[in-house]
């Protein structure tokens, strides 16, 4: 991933002892997964894509 994400990305880590950095990024999968993910079957990457950007 790190390969794949040069020049694409930049890295911030949360840093130690401090959770609530990540808040954000945690509140925003709980509510992917909670609308999308737990109600859909995708049979193909390619599919979760088209669903998941509409």
């Amino acid at each position: 991933m790190l390969r794949w994400s040069l020049g694409r990305l930049d890295w911030h880590y949360v840093a130690s002892g401090k959770p609530v950095q990540g808040a954000f990024v945690e509140s925003f999968n709980r509510r992917l997964r909670d609308e999308c993910l737990n109600e859909h079957v995708f049979l193909s990457l390619a599919e979760a894509r088209v669903t998941i950007q509409a």
